[in-house]
Order: structure tokens, then C-alpha cells, then sequence
């Protein structure tokens, strides 16, 4: 993407920060416990900067598998505005945080998302031959009503702004 189109994106962007507390519980008749069910970001991107508790997991190949935590070290999340505004060229991830049996958890998060009249399509540049424009336009505050109001789920947040196949 170019920094002109970059620009305009996050041009009157918001940032929001959140404390993430997980107590510990040992409790669970799946032998885990969610401390944040699965879930994708509605965000450009999303910073976590964790403890050295592990518990953050994220959806490969159809399995949940764990993040080892690296001290000092920021977790940089594609969100679901992002996998949008660059046509699928990056994607938003599932992850999810299970609750550590022995010892509470703590992370820092960091959240990056445009203003509400912001335009979602992604720039010329990125529609091609290889990568036809997969997501029609729409704002984030279309997008964020949307995502409220339907309850969708968060794989199905974008489809629902997908262009049809023919």
C-alpha cells in the first residue's frame, strides 16, 4: 500500500488500550477454560504485549495451537479491518486465551482502528488480475453496526460485505 493511501486511513484513526486480568481457575470439565472465547479483531491492528504466562492460541489448520510468550516481546494481530483494506492480503486471525490453572495472567492490548466515516475498500493499487476486489465498500461504522447488529460470527464479519460470485 502506498503511504498516501495509509495516510488517508488513519487519518482521525482511534487508539484504545486495555488491561487483560486472567485469575486462575482450575475448574472446567473440558480440562480448559476460556478466558477470551475465539475471536478476531475489528481492529486495523491490535498490539498485545503479554506476561510469560502462556495461554494466548491461535487457529492452525483447523487446530488451536499455543503461543509460547517471549518476555519483552510485542504480539502485533492483523485485525479484520486490515484482511479488508488490503483485498486479503493479510489476514485476521482467530485466537483465543485459555485460563492457566497454576498462575494468573496479564497482558497489555493495544488497539488501532479508523474513524467511523473512514471508506473500507481497499486501494487501486491492490485489485489486479491475481487479486480481484473481493469486498465491496462500506465505512467502518457500517461495518462496526453491522458486526452488532447481525451478532455475526467473527469469520463471518467481512462476508457479509463480500462481493457476490458471478
Amino acid at each position: 500500500m502506498q503511504r498516501k493511501s495509509i495516510d488517508q486511513i488513519l487519518d482521525n484513526h482511534g487508539q484504545y488500550a486495555s488491561l487483560n486480568y486472567y485469575p486462575t481457575c482450575d475448574k472446567s470439565n473440558l480440562g480448559l477454560t476460556f478466558g477470551l472465547r475465539g475471536h478476531t479483531d475489528p481492529t486495523i491492528i491490535t498490539m498485545l504485549l503479554p506476561d510469560e504466562v502462556p495461554g494466548l492460541e491461535i487457529l492452525q489448520d483447523d487446530d488451536w495451537v499455543p503461543v509460547k510468550p517471549i518476555p519483552n516481546t510485542l504480539i502485533v494481530h492483523v485485525g479484520d479491518v486490515l484482511q479488508g483494506l488490503s483485498n486479503c492480503r493479510y489476514k485476521s486471525l482467530l485466537h483465543r486465551v485459555i485460563v492457566n490453572s497454576e498462575t494468573e495472567r496479564l497482558s497489555v492490548a493495544s488497539y488501532c482502528y479508523p474513524s467511523n466515516d473512514t471508506q473500507m475498500g481497499p486501494p487501486k493499487e491492490l485489485i489486479d488480475e491475481d487479486h480481484p476486489l473481493i469486498y465491496k465498500d462500506y465505512t467502518y461504522e457500517e461495518f462496526y453496526t453491522t458486526m452488532w447488529k447481525q451478532r455475526l460470527p467473527d469469520a463471518a464479519r467481512l462476508n457479509a460485505f463480500k462481493i457476490s460470485a458471478a
